[in-house]
């Protein structure tokens, strides 16, 4: 009778920990790529990966809510994996995973981005650049002071960058190059003290921005030179005009300068770009 008992309890227990959230994310996080057998992936337990040492897998002791109980336990908090053809796309539950940090680099990852990935409060680094994304970037930045890291260039990924971004409070750097993505330039996501590498280049025409207009050049003291206006006028709300510009930049440095495709945009980030003040990099185009 004692020895049925136990068996019941390893039973439920077993059951138990197959539905927690994180085994079924982790579960739906291999399952999501073709290529995931290739490099020792052969199951999707996570007990496996943490007990075999799965190649790109990094696992450490957790406390997490699982929806009914914090739970304590060993589970993957970091996934790092580059030129690896692992195909397929990343699952929607991946928010569950309470990982750290992901590096997918050159993975040949397509689909689109999960709606819910940077909304969790345990990712610090994500870098997903170098695949095949497509789609637009996920609306829903909940508050956060965590996630420092994003890289998301060379994708096809589409549409504009939502205001909602600047909600990542911790956010030092951000590259969003080559892509295919639009503008405005939210002036929120410009307003973020952290930011210190911005990087938008090789995208749409109407993300490309503009540059400070030099000392001596003939615009308005709060208006930038626009990719579509001649060399000595600049950008407002569009247009292009030629009122008098007091010498210097708003912060009182020299303007720094940026590279523009082809010259023809009329679009201009906000004034707002200049209330980064630690800012040590931007390319943008």
């Amino acid at each position: 009778m004692k020895i049925l008992g136990a068996l019941l309890i390893i039973w439920i227990l077993s059951k138990s920990a197959q539905s927690d959230l994180v085994d079924v994310a982790f579960a739906n996080f291999v399952s999501s790529f073709p290529g995931a057998s290739a490099i020792g992936w052969t199951s999707t337990n996570l007990v496996d990966a943490c007990a075999n040492n799965w190649q790109g897998i990094t696992c450490l002791p957790t406390i997490y809510d699982n929806g009914t109980a914090l739970v304590t336990r060993v589970i993957p908090r970091s996934v790092s994996l580059t030129n690896v053809n692992l195909g397929g796309s990343l699952s929607v539950d991946i928010n569950n995973m309470f990982l750290r940090t992901l590096t997918l680099l050159n993975c040949n990852v397509g689909g689109s981005l999960p709606a819910n990935i940077f909304a969790g409060d345990s990712l610090t680094s994500v870098d997903l650049g170098r695949n095949s994304l497509s789609g637009g970037l996920p609306t829903n930045y909940p508050v956060n002071y965590r996630l420092q890291f994003i890289s998301l260039r060379s994708n096809g990924l589409t549409g504009s960058v939502p205001s909602s971004m600047s909600n990542l409070k911790a956010l030092t750097s951000l590259d969003l190059s080559s892509n295919l993505l639009s503008g405005p330039w939210p002036s929120q996501l410009s307003a973020n003290a952290n930011l210190t590498s911005l990087i938008t280049t090789n995208n749409t025409e109407s993300l490309c921005t503009l540059k400070p207009i030099s000392t001596g050049a003939t615009c308005a003291a709060d208006a930038y030179q626009s990719c579509g206006c001649s060399s000595n006028l600049c950008s407002v709300s569009g247009g292009c005009n030629s009122s008098p510009k007091a010498s210097g930049s708003p912060l009182g440095f020299n303007p720094i300068s940026m590279n523009t495709p082809s010259g023809k945009s009329t679009s201009v980030l906000p004034e707002a770009i200049w209330n980064l003040i630690i800012l040590a990099m931007l390319l943008i185009c």
